[in-house]
């Protein structure tokens, strides 16, 4: 899964018995990275503390009217941008939210997101927080929810978790981001993002699954192997006690020795192996 909240949902559903790992998403980070630009002067927003958000689509979910809650509570210098906004949309946005279409060019996003003061994510519905991360590998602090897996991105020195649909407490978040200056935050949301949600963070992590995976893969084939041998002895076993009627003298003699050995090299590997890995080795499956 890409995120330990989403593994917790797995593990409580009838998946829950199978080997579940949390992988989360990798950033580039030499992609999203601080890109300096002149947006500010493109859309007068000189002198502006900068709230960003953005959305493929805007609905109920996204927190679209949250936006539009916190914009009632703004100061004259703060300026909310949404981007992924509907023409339709714009038209019911107040004066300090501009709303922008989406944007597909990742130089422009990535400017956008060195360019913001804080990204917020009012959405309480979310696998990881991809954006999220985004714009803290572009050193820009973030104000997410306490919902899902959103918090599994900030901490408290890259931004604030709040709870859900208070206001207040996001009101609260940006004024001491605000206070504070984003400087205070940047390096740390970009070596944040750079040691636990990068590209090369997530290929290292799905090496090292694979490597164990594999070494299952060869226990269990050696299991199944040694399963084989125990059957042929079982079944040498077996065959030799019922000639035993069949023989007299020194022959009766002979098969109760090789009997007997064979029975206890059989019980010393079992021994050896259910000490050694007991969750590899069914004494019913074999004997079936």
């Amino acid at each position: 899964t890409v995120s330990n909240w989403l593994k917790s949902v797995v593990e409580a559903s009838f998946l829950g018995k199978a080997d579940v790992r949390s992988i989360y998403n990798g950033i580039d980070t030499e992609r999203f990275s601080y890109q300096d630009s002149s947006i500010r002067e493109q859309y007068q927003l000189q002198g502006k503390f900068i709230i960003l958000s953005l959305a493929s689509v805007w609905n109920k979910g996204k927190g679209l009217e949250r936006f539009i809650a916190l914009s009632k509570k703004l100061q004259k210098d703060e300026m909310i941008v949404l981007i992924g906004v509907t023409p339709d949309q714009q038209k019911c946005l107040p004066k300090n939210i501009i709303g922008l279409p989406r944007i597909s060019d990742q130089i422009v996003l990535t400017q956008w997101y060195s360019t913001a003061d804080v990204y917020i994510n009012f959405s309480i519905e979310e696998t990881f927080g991809l954006v999220v991360a985004e714009a803290m590998a572009c050193g820009t602090p973030a104000i997410v929810m306490n919902s899902t897996a959103c918090p599994e991105v900030v901490d408290s020195d890259t931004g604030f978790v709040v709870e859900p649909m208070d206001i207040d407490e996001v009101q609260a978040a940006i004024e001491t981001i605000k206070a504070r200056g984003k400087d205070v935050y940047s390096l740390k949301c970009r070596e944040r993002i750079q040691k636990q949600f990068s590209i090369l963070k997530m290929q290292e992590m799905y090496w090292n699954m694979y490597i164990d995976l594999g070494k299952k893969m060869n226990d269990l084939r050696h299991v199944q192997v040694s399963n084989f041998y125990f059957r042929v002895m079982w079944i040498i076993t077996v065959f030799l006690y019922i000639l035993i009627p069949f023989g007299s003298g020194m022959l009766s003699i002979l098969y109760l020795s090789i009997i007997g050995i064979t029975v206890f090299v059989f019980l010393c590997v079992i021994i050896f192996l259910c000490k050694s890995n007991p969750s590899y080795f069914n004494l019913k499956s074999f004997i079936l």
